[in-house]
């Protein structure tokens, strides 16, 4: 499994040469081994692909990612032949009993609002005892929508304030400020990882347990992250400062090289630290796994985060 994430923010050309990427520009180029490779971001209107360079990501299931003018990932390039026994895992996904749905849902909460009280324990915000008792209470399915009332109490304890007032926690919010343009980015380069790994999975990304919109495409993905947001908000809120004084401004590619730094996180999960992408990957096979032997408790989730930069 490859390691790197690879981020194209300048003009070139990107080909294949000896199973290596390379990237040219007018001056200079550089080669990275595709083994070493996790994913892809084209960040620049200006940049050209070969066929065989996409062939080959392809073939070692390596996705590719473009993005919009405004530095969103708008598309992914999957390999159509890799994921995993597709055909018995759709119909696994399809005929998840609505029990074990709530219990998977339930989890993911539980696990969220305790990643939420770690974020504010760790910035010393004292009001994080109150979240950890919380997540005891997330019923079968958060039936009291419990995720919603925590949220509400946590992004006001973490981003209080006048200058906080344009924070949203859906990624997909058109009007950001700097702080929500570097949350929505940081949300979006997560999501593209579990979208790698649940199809990687053989799972159909739009079938969600819960997130269930008939115009989104990665349902399921959108299920998943809920536990990842509040280390991107850790993240985040590192660089505070900086996004407020330059506030309703676009996220400057300094920053976006800033957010990008959560890929280098080490997560635990199952009792192990373990890099970022392949916790996603653990993340993922062990929902498959609870769906296959109709056992919750199969489902793994990253509980705890360190920096590994």
């Amino acid at each position: 499994m490859g390691w790197r994430i690879v981020i194209i923010e300048n003009e070139g050309k990107l080909h294949i040469k000896n199973k290596q990427l390379v990237f040219k520009t007018e001056d200079k180029s550089k080669s990275i081994p595709i083994e070493d490779i996790d994913f892809i971001i084209l960040d620049n209107r200006r940049i050209t692909i070969t066929h065989p360079l996409m062939d080959e990501l392809a073939k070692n299931c390596i996705p590719l990612m473009t993005t919009n003018e405004k530095h969103e990932i708008s598309g992914i390039l999957f390999s159509y032949w890799n994921q995993y026994r597709k055909l018995e895992v759709l119909n696994k996904q399809i005929d998840i009993p609505a029990p074990l749905k709530k219990q998977l849902w339930k989890k993911i909460i539980e696990h969220k609002i305790l990643n939420q009280s770690l974020v504010l324990k760790k910035y010393s915000i004292n009001k994080y005892e109150y979240l950890t008792e919380c997540s005891k209470k997330v019923k079968s399915g958060d039936s009291s929508n419990l995720e919603a009332t925590t949220s509400a109490f946590y992004f006001n304890a973490l981003f209080s304030g006048e200058n906080y007032k344009f924070v949203r926690q859906d990624f997909r919010c058109s009007k950001v400020s700097t702080l929500n343009a570097a949350l929505n980015y940081t949300y979006s380069i997560i999501r593209s990882v579990i979208i790698k790994y649940i199809i990687g999975a053989g799972f159909i990304p739009y079938l969600g347990i819960f997130h269930k919109s008939k115009t989104n495409s990665f349902n399921l993905a959108d299920d998943l992250i809920e536990v990842f947001r509040p280390i991107a908000d850790f993240h985040v809120y590192k660089y505070e400062e900086e996004l407020k004084e330059n506030n309703f401004n676009r996220l400057d590619a300094r920053l976006r090289k800033e957010m990008q730094k959560i890929y280098l996180y080490e997560l635990l999960i199952d009792g192990k630290w373990t890099r970022f992408s392949a916790s996603c990957k653990i993340m993922a096979f062990s929902f498959l796994n609870a769906i296959n032997e109709n056992n919750y408790n199969n489902f793994l989730c990253p509980l705890d985060w360190r920096i590994n930069i």
